[in-house]
């Protein structure tokens, strides 16, 4: 457990304090969601429809190009944690290490 916390905690750390930080992929959420934000960046009702489903909003560009940055910044915080993991494999127990 020990060296889970000293492992794993400064990298969670990092990750915690990334405060705009999400990592929401399903599409309609991500919809209605820049509906939101446009709302109430511009203070009016949005013209989009609000009745698709979950194909129609991944086919939207926005939901798309938001999808990609999410995986990418997604594929960064596992990067960060595999690297700790495997930097600190001389002090990993006998035990773990066999799991592994």
């Amino acid at each position: 457990l020990e060296f889970l916390k000293k492992t794993l905690g400064p990298v969670l750390k990092k990750v915690m304090e990334k405060k705009d930080l999400s990592l929401e992929l399903q599409p309609l959420p991500i919809y209605f969601s820049m509906i939101n934000d446009m709302e109430t960046r511009t203070g009016e009702k949005s013209n989009l429809s609000r009745n698709i489903t979950e194909a129609e909003a991944a086919q939207n560009p926005e939901v798309v190009a938001t999808i990609k940055k999410r995986m990418e910044a997604l594929k960064e915080i596992c990067q960060m944690f595999l690297d700790a993991v495997v930097n600190s494999m001389n002090n990993l127990t006998y035990g773990i290490r066999w799991i592994c």
